[in-house]
């Protein structure tokens, strides 16, 4: 869990045309493996076909018509190969409209991020809290300091649902030794504002702006908590979180089923819904160099 600063898809229906019933793909002779290859190579070397562009590239793959490109990407996510039991988890739905896929394993998914325009360069900006805010937040951190501090910590609930904050120490007393006490710790609430963690895009060419990550509503936590309605409404303040325009890449990760996570939250999220849910999401940035640097590494469970 964060503390503030401190610190789906519906399985793609033509992926049952290229599985027999007894596990082999109805690919004319192709294997798995080699459409796979291809697939990556039409999303990562031909974004313009990713895309949807009324033509597909030139090239060794110029015979895969635009319309299946899409069916194709699509199965890629999803693949299923029984008896290995492997699923590539899909590229979050809400970024899937600028992502080029890179590279998938069973629990994470790596892709670059391209604009609609087809530029690749962007400015970053991350949130921030003001003056003011921080004032407002420093009660509830100064509380959750004295809890932490010099031991060990737990919570109890009464049987009406209040939650209790505990600080448990030791204390020597004369004939008994050492003796475990605890003490209350009043922990005032926590101002809706803080935890909130945003990060978005502006492409240098067009200008638009894209949301790469909002924890009140992408990841675990954001799919699955309740919020209020000024949680819901609050608008960030924003500075520059590079000095200068970068390429981007994101990876997300998820260790978790969809069964599973359905058993766990009885949410009855749908693969498209699930795939907004991931654990964990890392952005990085490719200066004009070509050095590749980690700028955002954030646990959203």
């Amino acid at each position: 869990m964060h503390f503030g600063h401190f610190g789906a898809v519906d399985r793609f229906e033509p992926a049952k045309a290229f599985l027999r019933e007894e596990g082999g793909p109805r690919s004319g002779g192709r294997s798995l493996r080699n459409i796979g290859i291809q697939l990556n190579f039409t999303v990562t070397r031909s974004p313009s076909v990713a895309y949807g562009a009324s033509s597909p590239p030139e090239g060794a793959f110029a015979r895969i018509a635009c319309g299946t490109v899409e069916m194709f990407t699509k199965l890629w996510y999803n693949i299923v190969k029984k008896g290995g039991g492997f699923m590539a988890i899909p590229i979050p739905r809400y970024i899937r409209h600028i992502a080029k896929l890179q590279k998938q394993q069973k629990t994470w998914t790596h892709f670059g991020i391209c604009c609609t325009c087809g530029c690749e360069k962007f400015l970053v900006y991350q949130n921030y809290m003001n003056k003011e805010e921080m004032l407002l937040e420093k009660p509830y951190y100064d509380a959750l300091h004295e809890m932490f501090s010099g031991g060990l910590s737990t919570c109890t609930r009464d049987e009406d649902g209040t939650l209790h904050h505990w600080k448990l120490y030791e204390q020597y007393e004369p004939g008994k030794g050492f003796v475990r006490r605890r003490e209350e710790v009043f922990l005032p609430d926590r101002p809706y504002f803080s935890g909130i963690v945003v990060i978005k895009s502006k492409c240098i060419k067009c200008e638009k702006e894209y949301l790469l990550f909002d924890s009140r509503m992408h990841g675990y936590d954001g799919m699955t908590n309740e919020k209020d309605q000024a949680t819901i409404e609050y608008e960030p303040h924003f500075k520059l979180k590079c000095k200068e325009a970068v390429s981007l890449e994101v990876k997300v990760e998820n260790d978790e089923s969809l069964e599973k996570f359905q058993d766990n939250t009885d949410l009855g999220f749908t693969e498209e819904q699930f795939s907004d849910a991931f654990s964990w999401i890392i952005i990085y940035r490719i200066n004009n160099n070509g050095k590749k640097a980690k700028i955002f590494d954030w646990e959203t469970a």
